[in-house]
């Protein structure tokens, strides 16, 4: 896998996983503490990356992973579930990055 990251491919994979419309933000100005973080209602999800935390295109995918299982869960409980989901949705989204490659 390659280091540089593609945004637009890593928005139509989350596009496709979550069948929202995702926007993805990238930001220095987030508190330290917080790697991610999403908001979502209906038909959008906004996915927050703070990129003083996330270097690295496995480091983004994990991030992005984490957020979208609160998506697809409709939950933002940090559930035995929602650690599930994100295992799945991690390995699911490098698969379908590298495939595009």
């Amino acid at each position: 896998m390659q280091n540089k990251i593609k945004w637009g491919r890593l928005k139509r994979i989350a596009q496709k996983i979550s069948g929202k419309n995702v926007d993805i933000y990238g930001s220095t100005r987030m508190s330290p503490e917080i790697r991610s973080a999403v908001e979502f209602n209906g038909g959008r999800a906004d996915i927050g990356i703070n990129l003083k935390q996330v270097k690295n295109v496995q480091e983004v995918i994990e991030a992005l992973a984490h957020e979208l299982a609160h998506v697809v869960l409709g939950d933002s409980a940090h559930t035995e579930e929602h650690k599930k989901k994100w295992r799945e949705l991690t390995d699911k989204i490098k698969v379908k990055y590298e495939e595009e490659e």
